[in-house]
Parts: structure tokens; sequence; C-alpha cells
């Protein structure tokens, strides 16, 4: 009997296990990445419309909830960035034309990754990102 040289279907079935568990492991990390990207340029429109508060010497006002964000005076960079962004409760921003913002904390979660953007009241904007269960 001749050898072909081809694969077994066990050695076909212990591949397949090991890629399933490569990407099982793998999507997590995947998913929370996407979601810092998402609120660290959710906090770069914040500052963008702080500073346009600023310079028109308008107060701006940033309407959060679960899906969706808009802004007063309407803005429509913010409109498309929020789908992703999912919070528990609808949150409140405002800007004011001195710079100074009304503080306020909003998080955002997915799976185990909870985001948090702090507003100060300078209109200082910080964001933080933890995963669940890791100090």
């Amino acid at each position: 009997m001749k050898n072909y040289g081809g694969w077994t279907l066990l050695e076909t079935i212990i591949c397949i296990a090991l890629s399933a568990t490569i990407a099982w492991a793998a999507i997590p990390k995947v998913s929370a990445s996407a979601l810092k990207t998402d609120v660290k340029l959710f906090a770069e429109v914040l500052r963008g419309i702080r500073h346009r508060a600023i310079v028109e010497r308008r107060e701006y006002e940033v309407s959060i909830q679960s899906g969706t964000c808009s802004v007063f005076p309407h803005q429509a960079g913010l409109v498309g960035l929020c789908k992703h962004l999912r919070t528990h409760s609808p949150e409140s921003i405002r800007f004011y034309a001195n710079g100074v913002a009304s503080p306020k904390t909003v998080s955002f979660i997915h799976d185990d990754t909870v985001c948090n953007v702090s507003i100060a009241q300078r209109g200082r904007i910080r964001v933080t990102c933890n995963e669940l269960g890791v100090r």
C-alpha cells in the first residue's frame, strides 16, 4: 500500500480545534480594542465641540443615549460615531462659551470592558478603560 502523504482525518480535526480555540481567545481582545478606539474618538469629538464653544462664544449641549448622540446646535460629526457606543443611562453634557463644562462621567460598557469619559468642570476630558475583573 502506498502512502500519498496527505493529512489524516484526526490531524485535520486537531487543526480545526486549535484554530477555533485561538479565535475564541482573540475575539474578546479585538472587541475591547474596538470599544477603546471608539471611546477615544468620541472624546476627541467632545474636545472639538468644547473648542467650538470657546471660539464661537456659544453653548453646546451633547445628549448621549444608548446608540445615539445629538448635539445642539447641530454638529454632524457625532451622529455616526455613537451607534456603536452603549451606555446604561441617558447623559447630557454642556460646554459653555468660557470653556467650562458640566462635570460628568459617562461610562460605556462592552462585554468585559468599561470605558469612562470624565469631563472636569474646566473642560478637561479624560478617558480610562478597564477590563472587569482585572485590577
